[in-house]
């Protein structure tokens, strides 16, 4: 609580998280909201990926190499913090990874028929 000149008191309440460094921290330290927020923003980020890799033609190798990339660097990101974490946010962090490689996949034989039907 803090005073003010005019004597009233005001009360400043703590937030539930905070950011630091890149890492969502809460008052218990079980980084749900950090895995979820790195969760939904792999995702979003291949799902972004996968619509402007249907209308340009990227190679194989830079697409796989561009999406592995995004969604490896934010999963790897303080990755040491995760060691104590729950299964639920480490099922969360292995499926963001595997839809990482779905979507290359997807991707790979996506722009393999494309060009195979030009080809001709």
């Amino acid at each position: 609580m803090w005073g003010r000149p005019d004597g009233s008191v005001v009360s400043i309440k703590p937030p539930v998280t905070v950011k630091s460094v890149g890492v969502v921290l809460d008052k218990r330290l079980s980084f749900d909201k950090h895995v979820n927020d790195v969760f939904k923003t792999s995702h979003w980020h291949i799902t972004a990926f996968c619509r402007v890799r249907g209308s340009l033609p990227v190679p194989d190798k830079v697409a796989k190499a561009v999406a592995h990339s995004e969604v490896s660097s934010l999963v790897d990101y303080c990755d040491a913090l995760y060691a104590g974490t729950s299964e639920v946010n480490s099922l969360k962090l292995c499926t963001s990874t595997c839809y990482c490689a779905q979507e290359e996949m997807r991707a790979y034989h996506t722009y393999s028929d494309r060009t195979t039907l030009v080809t001709y």
